[in-house]
């Protein structure tokens, strides 16, 4: 046993992986107290969306289940066996199909904001078509690990695929955050002081969203091109899925500021804003918020 475990570094491996599912395991804890929040506040949202945070509250807790499992099995079913290490369980592979299909969900459900928002296809379809690059390249990466039979091989045969997929992630994110912000921000001079206030909230929140999954996204990258046979990167890893779904509850459930907004505060200083072309998240008649047709929630323009 001791010959086996020499220059086996147990804090870049399973230190590291240990970590990064302990800190999964508490933005799980505040995605489920999101996703309360949310199904109380808004329960008069359209039924798809309600389908659309289920379904990704589902992949999420498989993903979480599948990470504990690889954690157990790595940290007391082959405790003190580095060979564990070299080939990793398969379920941090399951884990990458949930998180692929979060990232999907939650990519594609902003860039439908960004449609919905700006009235015009192209930024959303640019969006779109990242997000399905993003989906070709996470499949050919998972594939590669359930093929392989060392740590090593897998690093070095998906090492373009991995690059590819988190700098397209990346990108999608940046597009999207930038998009919703220019959006926002040419609305601001249309509204009194007390709206543009809340549109720089808005600007704000869009902001610290994308860039969470964004530096989560490039933190991962550049740990594996730089400790590719480390598990840093895999802690990173695991907590990707966790801020893509916390993105989207926060985003949804952000529109509650809007319920204390009064109706004159929402009036337009521009004329070429008329009230019924923007709304506001409001409560229906038995108290639960409604968000503005579908989802969009922040501030949106309809068609006139």
């Amino acid at each position: 046993m001791e010959q086996s475990l020499e220059g086996f570094d147990a804090n870049g491996t399973l230190g590291a992986y240990t970590v990064g599912v302990i800190l999964s395991s508490i933005l799980y804890g505040v995605a489920v107290v999101q996703t309360y929040t949310y199904y109380v506040s808004f329960a008069d949202d359209r039924w798809w969306l309600k389908s659309l945070v289920a379904m990704v509250m589902t992949c999420d807790t498989v993903h979480m289940a599948c990470i504990v499992h690889a954690l157990y099995l790595l940290n007391v079913t082959h405790y003190g066996d580095p060979s564990a290490v070299i080939l990793p369980p398969n379920t941090l592979f399951v884990a990458a199909v949930f998180s692929a299909i979060i990232a999907l969900v939650v990519q594609g459900f902003f860039a439908y904001r960004i449609r919905r928002f700006s009235e015009k296809w192209t930024l959303a379809t640019i969006c779109w078509l990242l997000v399905l690059l993003r989906l070709t390249f996470s499949i050919v990466v998972i594939i590669k690990g359930f093929q392989m039979t060392s740590i090593a091989q897998f690093v070095r045969d998906s090492q373009v695929a991995l690059t590819v997929m988190l700098s397209v992630s990346v990108g999608c994110d940046v597009v999207i955050a930038g998009s919703m912000c220019y959006y926002l921000n040419r609305q601001r001079s249309a509204f009194n002081k007390n709206t543009s206030k809340i549109i720089d909230k808005i600007i704000a929140w869009t902001i610290e969203t994308g860039l969470a999954s964004s530096v989560t996204g490039i933190v991962m990258l550049v740990c594996f091109l730089r400790f590719p046979h480390k598990f840093i990167w895999v802690s990173a890893f695991v907590l990707l899925s966790r801020i893509f779904a916390n993105s989207l509850l926060a985003s949804l459930n952000a529109r509650t500021i809007l319920r204390t907004t009064k109706f004159d505060a929402l009036q337009p200083t521009s004329p070429t804003f008329a009230p019924g072309n923007v709304r506001f998240a409001r409560k229906n008649h038995q108290g639960c918020a409604r968000g503005d047709d579908d989802a969009d929630g922040d501030v949106k323009r309809q068609s006139q």
